[in-house]
């Protein structure tokens, strides 16, 4: 009996390194899916905008996007989902400029003109120099910290370690790893991940208002896994769980039009 339980012990184990060996390295082709754009691509948007090149210390290069409008409230600074680029999500200006609101739009590493080695480290690293750039010309009360999906884990690191006025966050989840459980709860807790985005860990320091959107119906960063940050926010910050939201269909509800004006009004 014991040199059965022994074998089973050592196959198990043998499962569980050939199975990190396997995911481990593939890991960002599961989780990040960029669009990359020509360095020569001219943006074009119907508002009036400055495209911003940001060098980082390891010789990347953080491509971004700054719309300005006149007697401006103040600034978005977005941190976006985890496809496409800036052409997609540059559009948002036309959001948050309705109601007086610049923004600072960036593309993640690998994305859009983005250059660089991405790992979890320099999106914090880059998220740290976009909130510099910003805050050399806003002050921090006028900054709001936007991040959506992917962009959460940025944006919920930032607002854990400087100052604004608000977070915002759209669609989050509570880490990658209980993402990754939650569409996989059969699978035993042994995977290695690469990258962890531990956002009920940062949201914990983040002690200006928060307030988070999320659709019942969403099956991309599932309701069911995301609902766990209402337990880590404060008292005073809104968890608002939009019925039959989906991941990509937030803006259209009522409800949340009616929280992002109150927010930045």
């Amino acid at each position: 009996m014991t040199k059965v339980i022994y074998i089973t012990l050592l196959v198990l184990l043998i499962l569980v390194v050939i199975g990190n060996i396997f995911t481990y390295p593939m890991q960002h082709l599961f989780i990040f899916r960029p669009d990359v754009i020509e360095k020569n691509y001219r943006f074009s948007f119907d508002n009036e905008f400055e495209e911003v090149n940001i060098m980082t210390e390891d010789g990347g290069n953080i491509n971004a996007l700054h719309f300005k409008r006149p007697n401006s409230k103040g600034v978005v600074l977005y941190f976006h989902g985890n496809s496409g680029n800036l052409i997609r999500w540059g559009e948002l200006n036309d959001e948050f400029g309705r109601m007086d609101y610049d923004l600072f739009i960036m593309d993640f590493r690998g994305f859009g003109k983005s250059t660089g080695e991405l790992t979890e480290s320099t999106f914090y690293q880059d998220a740290e120099l976009c909130y510099q750039y910003v805050s050399e010309r806003y002050e921090s009360q006028d900054i709001i910290i936007y991040g959506r999906s992917m962009g959460s884990g940025p944006a919920s690191y930032l607002a854990s370690k400087v100052d604004a006025r608000h977070l915002v966050l759209e669609t989050p989840f509570y880490s990658i790893k209980s993402l990754f459980y939650t569409y996989y709860p059969f699978l035993p807790r042994v995977f290695v991940f690469k990258y962890r985005f531990p956002n009920f860990k940062y949201l914990k320091a983040v002690s200006y208002p928060i307030t988070i959107f999320h659709g019942t119906n969403d099956f991309i960063v599932p309701y069911r896994g995301s609902r766990k940050l209402k337990e880590i926010i404060k008292p005073s910050d809104d968890y608002i769980a939009l019925e039959g939201g989906t991941h990509n269909d937030l803006m259209i509800f009522g409800e949340y039009q009616e929280k992002l004006k109150e927010i930045l009004n």
